[in-house]
């Protein structure tokens, strides 16, 4: 299957937010989010109806904690972009905190469906695997299987990512499924990229 590459000129609002983007997913600390939120507050409220824009609002105010606003980013995106994964999974995200103090299951099974259309509208992006299985640890339940085998499709997608091979294997153990993590813990313990210091080599052993 052939990669067809094309270029074009950002627009306005992609050019006006790249650098805030660029440093929001090169990843930031809690301090440098708020930060970094401060300084791209004025991109945000100059394009309301820039899906990619209030795309990357939406992760930078969610790295700031400042929900609300991470939230009403998120809605923004939808708004002009229904299908955008990005925003799907920040608004999944925001409803998940929710339910973590409310402890209800509807606002679980609410936060959950955001990510499951996250994963129908794409089905080969790796990022919704990730917070539908975390949602179920951060309610205090077992993850399904299905979630379990959301993790090892995600590894499949982006196999050089060591810590996502790291945490399905350790989904596996729990699952005591040993063999696939086995396998998943070989490519990372053997990796010429590791240092002196390989845990998934000691776990591996």
């Amino acid at each position: 299957k052939e990669t067809v590459i094309s270029n074009r000129l950002l627009n306005a609002g992609h050019a006006a937010i790249m650098p805030y983007r660029i440093q929001s997913a090169s990843g930031v600390t809690e301090a440098e989010a708020k930060t970094l939120a401060q300084r791209a507050r004025p991109v945000g409220a100059q394009y309301p109806n820039d899906a990619f824009v209030q795309r990357a609002m939406a992760e930078i105010y969610f790295d700031a904690k400042d929900y609300p606003a991470a939230e009403t980013a998120a809605d923004r995106a939808l708004a002009v972009e229904p299908s955008n994964v990005d925003a799907l999974v920040y608004k999944g995200r925001i409803v998940a905190l929710k339910a973590k103090t409310s402890h209800s299951e509807a606002d679980w099974s609410k936060a959950r469906g955001w990510f499951l259309k996250a994963n129908k509208v794409e089905p080969d992006n790796p990022l919704p695997f990730v917070p539908y299985y975390d949602s179920f640890a951060a309610e205090g339940k077992a993850p399904p299987q299905g979630a379990i085998n959301g993790l090892l499709r995600a590894v499949m997608l982006v196999p050089q990512d060591d810590s996502l091979r790291i945490r399905a294997a350790m989904a596996t153990i729990n699952a005591n499924d040993l063999r696939t993590a086995r396998r998943l813990l070989a490519a990372v313990a053997f990796s010429g990229h590791q240092g002196n210091e390989n845990p998934a080599m000691d776990v591996l052993e």
